[in-house]
């Protein structure tokens, strides 16, 4: 049995200000890339934004009203090698580089500035790439809906390394897009004298990234799959 995705609405490419609301546990993953299959154990980081930076408006739903999330791509969580994207990822969330016994669930709560690149995918889906990630400015807070339930409070055969899709052959389980293959390496936020210049930097990167990325190919288990 396959269970049915829900599409949700994805933000316009910009800086958004965003909260870290779930780190889902996928289980083991199983991946094929050329013909080689890696399993692996994987998370995905779910977050939901506040404010468009550069207007200051809400980042919500033009169907719903509803506030808009956008998620990671699945991130191996085997290691935490200097060179995975899980430490790349920890890295910018942190602003520094991540204790090897980090409990990295002790970071939802977390409120960021998320560069956000989105893109149409051949098969007409489209999909919100987390970019790059820098400290908030101080005092910014994000809410997290009231109706939001965390994957690791639903019923266990409701969690996603519980649910059946995970069981899918591996040729069902397309490469995350290449333009969310790694984060884009974001200047510490010290070394910005401004949230101007902060926000003029990270657009120059989505600007570079637009331009040199690969168009993102469908995904079995893409960013807009409900959880």
């Amino acid at each position: 049995m396959i269970i049915p995705t829900k599409s949700y609405e994805q933000p316009a490419s910009g800086l958004y200000t965003g909260v870290l609301a779930d780190i889902v546990d996928l289980g083991n993953v199983t991946t094929e890339f050329n013909g080689q299959k890696k399993t692996f154990p994987a998370v995905r980081f779910v977050w939901f934004l506040g404010n468009d930076i550069q207007t200051g408006a809400p980042a919500v739903g033009k169907k719903d009203g509803k506030q808009l999330r956008v998620s990671s791509r699945n991130l191996n969580v085997s290691n935490l090698h200097e060179k995975s994207n899980i430490y790349k990822t920890l890295k910018m969330i942190l602003n520094a580089a991540p204790a090897q016994d980090l409990d990295i669930d002790t970071l939802i709560g977390s409120v960021r500035t998320l560069l956000i690149n989105t893109e149409q995918a051949p098969n007409g889906k489209i999909y919100a790439n987390i970019m790059g990630i820098t400290p908030a400015a101080p005092g910014v807070t994000v809410p997290i809906p009231a109706d939001f339930v965390q994957d690791r409070k639903l019923p266990a055969d409701k969690q996603y390394k519980n649910r059946p899709l995970y069981a899918a052959p591996a040729a069902q389980q397309a490469a995350a897009p290449a333009v969310n293959a790694a984060p884009v390496n974001v200047a510490p936020v010290n070394a910005v004298s401004d949230q101007a210049a902060l926000i003029a930097a990270l657009q120059a990167q989505l600007l570079a990234a637009q331009k040199t990325a690969t168009p993102p190919q469908p995904q079995g288990q893409g960013a807009d799959v409900a959880f």
